[in-house]
């Protein structure tokens, strides 16, 4: 794929081809599937609703869209359709990507 000319410069921005292949048996009986949800973040500890995701999904990323920066280190499913993170997020935009297990 060739580099949009426009991206270039912007250290926000990536372009990247994205192959993605999951192990039969990893995550589930027929592979797994890669999901990805948008969401407003919250106080620190404090549930963010996000549908779909459950304790037994594998987590591959949340990232602060509004700083930007990673906070896959900060995460906990802590039921289903729940998270929470060990950092404040509040007024910030999230976008979590996981592999759904069920």
């Amino acid at each position: 794929m060739a580099a949009n000319p426009q991206l270039r410069g912007n250290p926000y921005i990536v372009q990247t081809d994205l192959k993605f292949a999951v192990a039969p048996g990893e995550g589930s009986n027929r592979g797994g599937m890669l999901r990805q949800a948008f969401a407003v973040g919250a106080a620190a500890d404090t549930n963010i609703a996000i549908a779909g995701i459950s304790p037994n999904d594998k987590v591959m990323s949340i990232l602060d869209l509004t700083t930007p920066s990673d906070l896959s280190a900060q995460i906990s499913v802590i039921s289903a359709g729940n998270i929470q993170l060990a950092v404040s997020t509040v007024a910030k935009n999230l976008w979590i990507t996981w592999l759904d297990a069920e």
